[in-house]
């Protein structure tokens, strides 16, 4: 089974909302490499994984 979007989002949301942040964050690099456009509901997950994780310099990186 390939992974879209719907999964790659699942697994970042689910590891985020449980405070898996750094695998968050590592699954969103998985996924920009694999050639997944990260969208709306990506940064949903995302943006949560680095406020529970401290890691907002590195947030900010996937911003800007």
């Amino acid at each position: 089974m390939e992974k879209d979007d719907v999964s790659w989002n699942t697994v970042i949301f689910s590891y985020a909302r449980h405070g898996f942040g750094k695998q968050a964050l590592r699954q969103f690099e998985s996924m920009k490499k694999a050639g997944i456009r990260p969208d709306d509901v990506t940064m949903v997950g995302v943006l949560p994984a680095c406020g529970h994780t401290g890691l907002i310099d590195k947030c900010m990186e996937h911003f800007y």
